[in-house]
């Protein structure tokens, strides 16, 4: 394993004389689909520059190839001076991943509200053994910061009158690298879509998760620890 692993290395960064990659270097020379996958696999990484040189090649099995590795977006090769076999396979990847996102996007969906609703019957089965078991509820807080953020440091930077005048000049400063902060400390709750929020809570046939988090909200809000009271409110 060890020495799989320092082979993908090498092979990551492995250039010729000029600079070039090797999997570039394969696919100009016009090497076999089998050399290709085999240098993909040993960790060669496929990015647009070897997407543009396939289809510059006309090498549409390559391409196909390739394009199981790498995301295509638009303009990435010009589909009216290409190959009709090239377009074909330009037209079958993007076909493709219209399917994967739809699919990834109906996953995330039944995962978010799944893995909510577990967090409910962790938090609520947690604080229940505590005050049967007079212990502290270090699970039931982990839990509940996850569903309500850090409710204390939230309320506090929320008094600070210069928070937002240095988060905007932060995210100005790093606006160049595509970096965004978030000051607020928010937990799943405020997070998540109303959509997830609703299917998690209201179903119909299932209203015991809705139960769980009023039972939740009454406890929190019945118990003397500001922080717990804090989390009621939220």
């Amino acid at each position: 394993e060890k020495q799989n692993s320092r082979s993908m290395h090498l092979l990551k960064e492995a250039v010729d004389e000029d600079g070039m990659p090797l999997l570039s270097l394969a696919i100009s020379l016009g090497c076999s689909e089998d050399i290709v996958s085999l240098l993909i696999r040993y960790g060669c990484p496929v990015g647009e520059s070897e997407i543009k040189l396939a289809a510059k090649n006309d090498l549409a099995q390559i391409l196909s190839k390739l394009l199981h590795y790498q995301v295509y977006h638009d303009g990435m090769i010009d589909l009216e001076t290409c190959s009709p076999a090239v377009a074909a396979v330009v037209r079958d990847a993007l076909e493709r991943q219209k399917i994967q996102r739809s699919t990834l996007r109906k996953e995330a969906e039944a995962f978010l509200v799944s893995f909510f609703q577990k967090l409910l019957d962790i938090c609520f089965c947690s604080r229940r053994y505590q005050q049967t078991q007079n212990e502290n509820d270090l699970i039931g807080r982990a839990v509940s910061s996850a569903l309500v953020g850090n409710v204390e440091l939230c309320a506090l930077r929320k008094r600070q009158k210069s928070v937002t005048s240095i988060e905007s000049q932060m995210n100005e400063a790093l606006g160049s690298g595509g970096g965004v902060i978030s000051i607020a400390p928010r937990g799943l709750i405020q997070t998540l879509p109303i959509s997830i929020l609703g299917k998690a809570l209201l179903k119909p046939d299932d209203p015991s998760h809705l139960t769980t988090l009023l039972l939740l909200i009454e406890d929190f809000l019945c118990s003397k620890d500001v922080n717990n009271g804090g989390g009621g409110f939220t």
